[in-house]
């Protein structure tokens, strides 16, 4: 439905690069590249606003397409860029790649860099990410920290972990 009423609007038309466009073009490039409608035209869309689209989302997709091809140098550039405009999506996939040693070599400050960022849009992925680091660096009071935030974000996982380790108190 979002789709057919997304392709009307197109034909009615807006002026670029109005805000009204960059929102319109921004939200139909997203369900076109999603639902593998048309990923040569969602990513046509993202390459015009990417430059006037506030939210990173542009270079967040771009950059996405090109770690799915394999790019991951170019995909790297295009989501460092999506992370410089605070894209949520993009700071947790650098997080995670700079959590692991699979792309990029594993660097745990970075991934807590990318992380923070995330958390601070209120990522609750983010923020358990954050407490299982810190676990690892047995550095409890910032887990604890990030472990309650992403409890209460409603994290499933930070919560669960959050009721074991209470129960293992009372107990």
């Amino acid at each position: 439905i979002s789709l057919k009423y997304l392709k009307i609007i197109e034909q009615q038309g807006y002026e670029f690069p109005s805000y009204k466009y960059v929102n319109w073009a921004r939200l139909y490039a997203q369900i076109l590249f999603l639902k593998d409608t048309d990923q040569k035209k969602a990513l046509k869309l993202f390459e015009e606003i990417k430059s006037i689209d506030e939210s990173g989302t542009s270079y967040y997709f771009m950059g996405f397409y090109e770690f799915e091809l394999n790019n991951f140098t170019k995909s790297l550039e295009l989501l460092n860029l999506a992370a410089i405009y605070g894209n949520t999506d993009a700071l947790m996939l650098l997080g995670d790649l700079y959590a692991t040693d699979e792309i990029v070599n594993k660097n745990n400050e970075l991934a807590k860099l990318y992380y923070n960022q995330a958390a601070k849009n209120n990522s609750n992925r983010a923020h358990y990410n954050l407490a299982m680091l810190y676990q690892g660096e047995k550095n409890v009071a910032k887990m604890k920290e990030h472990l309650t935030l992403a409890a209460k974000y409603g994290n499933q996982k930070a919560i669960n972990l959050f009721n074991r380790l209470n129960n293992q108190k009372i107990n």
